[in-house]
């Protein structure tokens, strides 16, 4: 995802206003990613924690994943790409 990221903010002129959203996404994932970690380290947890930090990963990377696609065909449909 980071590399969709980079190229999104290559294709849109090296812009940073534009990737923020996509990358605050990012940095939400990974923490919940390392927070995924630590609850499958410890045997004692509860179905119902497990699932919601699940869900909430499933939906920030479908969310972000649209996003940055989005973000990245843009300028292809605006017509101002230049090679």
């Amino acid at each position: 995802m980071a590399s969709q990221v980079f190229r999104c903010w290559i294709v849109n002129g090296r812009q940073w206003p534009i990737i923020i959203p996509s990358l605050a996404l990012y940095i939400a994932g990974l923490v919940i990613a390392a927070k995924l970690i630590e609850i499958h380290a410890n045997p004692h947890q509860e179905v119902d924690q497990i699932t919601a930090w699940w869900l909430s990963f499933l939906a920030i990377t479908a969310v972000q994943n649209t996003l940055t696609s989005g973000m990245l065909s843009s300028p292809f449909f605006k017509n101002e790409f230049t090679i």
